[in-house]
């Protein structure tokens, strides 16, 4: 690694530290000054200003509730999620008669490739009933629109 980047990398990782050490523990004042200006600081505000800590665990936002805003909100979040269930179940329920459909499909053709040799058998009874049983597989295949 040549000086530069070591140099480079060196100052960013003090970066990062420092940063770290200022938002990990540090508490922020909301400062309303006598002209009604607001100030944000790390210290107490001064004595003639209005003074009022600010929560700076996450994304907060000030406000107010509104009860029944809240109550709407909740309704709707339940009614989204009863949704989304019932979209999953019948996905599920599309995915199992999908799979259901190709495994019939699969043994309709598996009744043919097995009926196939027997058209060509010398026995009439044989290659009759082979027939009879490829027509059906073959009806199904169309009926399953397979």
């Amino acid at each position: 690694m040549t000086t530069d980047r070591l140099a480079k990398l060196l100052a960013t990782l003090a970066l990062c530290a420092a940063s770290q050490s200022l938002l990990a523990g540090g508490e922020v004042y909301k400062c309303q000054k006598p002209d009604g200006k607001f100030e944000y600081r790390d210290t107490p505000c001064d004595k003639a200003a209005t003074q009022k800590k600010v929560d700076t665990r996450g994304n907060v936002v000030e406000t107010t509730v509104n009860p029944e805003l809240a109550a709407k909100t909740r309704d709707m979040d339940q009614r989204i999620e009863q949704r989304q269930r019932q979209n999953a179940a019948a996905a599920e329920d599309v995915a199992i008669a999908s799979a259901r459909k190709y495994r019939y499909c699969q043994q309709y053709r598996d009744t043919i490739a097995r009926q196939m040799p027997w058209l060509n058998s010398r026995s009439q009874v044989a290659r009759d009933s082979a027939a009879a049983e490829i027509e059906i597989a073959r009806g199904r295949l169309r009926d399953a629109d397979c």
